[in-house]
C-alpha cells in the first residue's frame, strides 16, 4: 500500500501523511458512531493539527536518513489516544491541540540536544545529568505540591507538567554516557553507573514516584545487558533491587508510624488491605460506596477486570467503564471497553514494536549515542508494559501508557524519546558509508 519506486524524502513523508489521514478519518467515523456528534466535532478539530505535526516530523526524519518505523507507530498511538480522550472528554480538544504543537516543538528541540551530544564530551554530559537529576528531585520535593501523594508535577502558567517524565530521558542519557565512556576504565564506569542508579532510586522514592522508578530500573537493566558485562549487569540488578527494597521498606515504615497500629504492625496493615481488596471483588453494586472508596485501587481493579472480560472483539462494550480515566492510569481498560480487543492488542503490539525496533537499532549501531537511542525507545515500550501490569492489578503502582494516557507531559516526552531513537541512527549510517568506502578501497588495493 502506498508503494512507489520514487524514494524522495518528501514523497515518503506525503505517503505516511496520507495513510495517517485515512486512519484519522476512520477514527472520526468511529467516534461519531459511538460517542455522538459533540465528541466527533471536537476530534475533527484535533487530528488535522496532529497530522501536520506528524508530516513535518516525518519529513525531517526522512531528510536526515533515519528509520521512520517508530515514528509511524507513535503517530498511530497518538491518533488512537486523541480519539479516545476526546470521546471521553470533548472539552479537552483545545488542550490536546496545544499538546500536539508542543510535542512537535519538543521533537525539534530534542534533535538539537542530540546534535550537542555529538560534540560535548561524555564526562561533561554525565556530570550535567547527575547535577540536573539531584537538583530536580530536591526542587520537586521542596517546592512542588503533592498530587495523589506524589511530588512529580511543576505548575507553569496554570498548567501542570510532570517533570519526572523528562527525568527518565535525562537518566537514560546519563546512564549511556557512563557505560560507554572510553575515557574511563571499567571500574570508574561501574562506579559512575552505581552513583546514577542510587540518585535515581533515592530521588524517585523521595517524590513517591514508584512506577517511574520501576520503568527506569527496567530500562537500565536492558541497556546494561547490551553494553555491560554479565558480571556488572548482575551487580547493577542486585544493587537496584537492594536499594529499591530498602526504600520501599522505609516508606512502609513511615506510613506505619502515622497509623495507631504502630511502626511494627506492617504485616497487619498489609493483611487488612488484602482483606478489603477481596471484599471489593465480591461486590457487584458500588452505588453505596463513598467517593474515597470508589477511587481506591481495589475498586479500579474490579472495574478493570470487568471491562476487560466483557470487551467485544471490536466496538464498544454494553458495559460502560466507570473508572475515572482522566485522573488515573487505567487507560487500557477503557480502550478495551470502548474499542474492543482488537484496539487493545494493537496498542500492546505497538509497545513491543517500539522495544524491538530500538534493540535492532542498537545491534546495528555502535557508540554511546546508539545506547541513548536504545534507552529512549525501551523507556517508552517498557512504560507500556508496566501500565499493562498495573491495569491488570498485578502491580500496585500506576504509569501512564505512552501516547494514550491523559497526561500531556507523558505525550510530549514520549515523542521526545522517539526523536532520540531516530536521531541515534544518523551518525551510524554515516559511519556505515565510511566503512563501506574503506572496504572498497581495500579491495582495490588487493586487486
Amino acid at each position: 500500500m502506498f508503494r512507489h519506486k520514487h524514494k524522495h524524502p518528501a514523497f515518503k513523508a506525503l505517503r505516511d501523511t496520507v495513510a495517517f489521514v485515512v486512519l484519522c478519518v476512520a477514527l472520526q467515523g468511529y467516534v461519531a458512531r459511538t460517542d455522538g456528534a459533540e465528541a466527533a466535532a471536537a476530534f475533527r478539530t484535533v487530528w488535522p493539527t496532529l497530522a501536520v505535526c506528524c508530516a513535518g516530523g516525518a519529513l525531517l526524519v526522512y531528510c536526515a536518513g533515519a528509520a521512520a518505523l517508530p515514528l509511524r507507530v507513535s503517530a498511530i498511538f497518538s491518533a488512537m489516544g486523541m480519539a479516545l480522550q476526546v470521546s471521553l472528554h470533548p472539552a479537552n480538544a483545545n488542550e490536546l491541540k496545544i499538546f500536539c504543537l508542543l510535542s512537535f516543538v519538543g521533537c525539534i528541540c530534542t534533535a538539537l540536544v542530540f546534535a550537542l551530544l555529538r560534540v560535548i564530551p561524555q564526562t561533561v554530559v554525565y556530570t550535567f545529568c547527575i547535577i540536573t537529576s539531584v537538583v530536580s528531585f530536591l526542587f520537586l520535593r521542596i517546592f512542588s505540591k503533592p498530587i495523589n501523594s506524589t511530588w512529580a508535577w511543576v505548575s507553569v502558567a496554570g498548567h501542570s507538567f510532570q517533570l519526572t517524565e523528562a527525568l527518565k530521558l535525562i537518566l537514560v542519557i546519563g546512564f549511556s554516557a557512563a557505560v560507554t565512556n572510553d575515557a574511563w576504565n571499567e571500574g570508574v564506569r561501574f562506579r559512575a553507573v552505581l552513583l546514577l542508579l542510587a540518585v535515581c532510586t533515592g530521588g524517585f522514592f523521595m517524590v513517591n514516584e514508584l512506577g517511574t522508578l520501576l520503568v527506569c530500573i527496567l530500562d537500565f537493566g536492558v541497556m546494561a545487558l547490551l553494553y555491560c558485562s554479565i558480571k556488572h549487569t548482575l551487580s547493577l540488578v542486585a544493587f537496584g533491587a537492594l536499594t529499591g527494597g530498602v526504600g520501599y521498606a522505609f516508606l512502609k515504615l513511615c506510613s506505619g508510624m502515622q497509623n495507631p497500629a504502630g511502626p511494627f504492625r506492617l504485616g497487619q496493615l498489609v493483611c487488612r488491605k488484602l482483606a478489603v481488596r477481596l471484599h471489593y471483588f465480591g461486590i457487584s453494586d458500588f452505588s453505596t460506596l463513598s467517593s474515597k472508596e470508589v477511587r481506591s485501587s481495589a475498586y479500579q481493579a474490579y472495574t478493570t477486570w470487568r471491562s476487560l472480560l466483557l470487551a467485544r472483539p471490536m466496538g464498544a462494550s454494553p458495559y460502560r467503564v466507570s473508572t475515572p480515566v482522566a485522573d488515573s492510569d487505567l487507560i487500557l481498560a477503557t480502550l478495551a471497553n470502548r474499542g474492543g480487543w482488537i484496539c487493545l492488542l494493537l496498542a500492546l503490539f505497538g509497545t513491543f514494536l517500539l522495544i524491538i525496533a530500538s534493540l535492532l537499532l542498537s545491534t546495528r549501531c555502535g557508540g554511546w549515542l546508539s545506547c541513548v537511542g536504545t534507552g529512549a525507545g525501551c523507556s517508552v515500550g517498557l512504560a507500556g508494559l508496566v501500565n499493562l501490569f498495573s491495569t491488570a492489578s498485578l502491580l500496585l503502582i500506576g504509569v501512564q501508557f505512552p501516547f494514550l494516557g491523559a497526561g500531556g507531559s507523558s505525550f510530549i516526552c514520549s515523542w521526545a524519546a522517539i526523536t532520540l531513537l531516530l536521531c541515534s541512527t544518523i551518525p551510524t549510517r554515516q559511519g556505515s558509508r565510511e566503512l563501506l568506502a574503506a572496504s572498497q578501497i581495500t579491495k582495490e588495493d588487493v586487486s
